[in-house]
């Protein structure tokens, strides 16, 4: 089969292959038409490379068990060609501890914090979107479609059609109880399903990890989602022991840099942040936003009494809960993020949730890490701790 698709994130996965455990890096994304696709890619090995390292070391080095194998290559490094050393290892959490040891012998690696699936982006030259060949898998771990792929290409730009989940919880402000949880799916044609779960909150929690696999959405929105709703869902789970696993390969959601949400093969875009950050509004909150973009007003629920609201009248409540959903998704579509995203995905070569919800360098690693390979350049380490990924 071959599938073109609009890149929405990546993931490395530890395997058996061969009867060795190696990293394989996922790709996930949606068809023009809507199709969500899960790619697992051949096997690239990770590596870094040493400038200039002595016979001592690269003797050392091929003693060490976490080394697949050496290769000699020439870089540019500080404005003159090097005799540098590529070592290949074995898995690329292990490039950590070998760095660590050369730089503590006084030896300068080059590249060794670039994360794993970035590096099979950059060395493949993946852009926003890309065309897979390979054969469909079946695998109940996935949501969706897996092609195994035998060939990963770059493509001609494109929007896809995405399916969106919005969601809004509503809670006892004195308990932290879930009283009710709404969501509504749309896509390009309209709407698709909306539905209010209420009752124990163990079900609201249970159902709502179902809804998410059985609708399967490419993004997950709603308004001040990273910063609320996430969090209490987080922590509602806990207290009831469920794994939150909304990722096509069924992994748990994860929070990153202490405010961004990641779930493999979706991406969590909250409509809140993006409108604070695209047009700045006078005022922030649900209701002006939607009264100030769309014209609409919400209904009359005070929102500081909602234990009060609940105990007297809960379809109201429902109504309100379900409401706020669809107007977060309104905002978000309103203010056209997911195309101008989509646009600047194709311009830096990335996956959509590291342009929607990663930092610029990112944007400028992908473009000048590629061109510094191209070139037989050396990629110096940065000095932020890690690259973020």
């Amino acid at each position: 089969v071959e599938y073109s698709i609009r890149l929405l994130n990546s993931a490395p996965h530890t395997e058996v292959v061969d009867g060795v455990d190696r990293t394989i890096v996922y790709l996930y994304g949606t068809t023009k038409e809507g199709e969500a696709i899960a790619v697992r890619t051949p096997l690239l090995m990770p590596y870094f490379q040493v400038v200039e390292p002595t016979k001592d070391i690269i003797k050392k080095l091929k003693k060490d068990d976490n080394v697949e194998s050496l290769e000699e290559e020439d870089l540019w490094i500080d404005g003159e060609v090097k005799k540098c050393t590529r070592i290949i290892t074995t898995q690329p959490n292990k490039i950590y501890k070998i760095k660590d040891w050369l730089k503590n012998n006084g030896f300068k690696p080059l590249s060794a914090d670039i994360p794993f699936h970035y590096r099979y982006i950059y060395d493949n030259n993946l852009g926003g979107c890309i065309t897979v060949e390979g054969k469909e898998v079946n695998d109940r771990n996935f949501t969706c479609k897996l092609v195994d792929a035998t060939s990963v290409k770059p493509c001609e730009g494109f929007e896809a059609d995405f399916r969106i989940l919005s969601f809004d919880i509503e809670n006892s402000i004195f308990e932290r109880t879930i009283y009710c949880l709404s969501f509504c799916i749309k896509d390009s044609k309209g709407y698709i399903h909306e539905e209010t779960l209420h009752g124990k909150e163990r079900d609201i929690l249970k159902d709502f990890v179902s809804a998410v696999s059985k609708f399967d959405p490419d993004i997950i929105t709603g308004y001040n989602i990273d910063g609320y709703d996430l969090p209490l869902l987080v922590e509602r789970a806990e207290v009831h022991r469920i794994n939150l696993d909304l990722g096509r390969d069924n992994s748990v959601i994860e929070q990153k840099m202490q405010r961004f949400w990641r779930v493999e093969g979706r991406v969590v875009i909250d409509a809140w942040w993006n409108v604070k950050r695209e047009i700045r509004p006078r005022q922030e909150s649900l209701n002006a936003v939607a009264k100030e973009l769309l014209g609409k007003e919400k209904h009359d629920v005070n929102p500081k009494k909602m234990d009060e609201e609940w105990k007297n009248r809960p379809e109201k409540v429902m109504d309100y809960c379900l409401e706020d959903a669809k107007l977060a998704l309104e905002i978000l579509e309103h203010i056209m993020v997911l195309q101008k995203y989509q646009h600047i995905g194709s311009v830096s070569m990335l996956p959509l949730d590291d342009v929607i919800n990663g930092i610029t360098s990112m944007m400028i690693d992908s473009l000048m890490i590629r061109f510094a390979d191209s070139r037989g350049i050396g990629v110096p380490m940065t000095n932020r701790k890690k690259r973020t990924g």
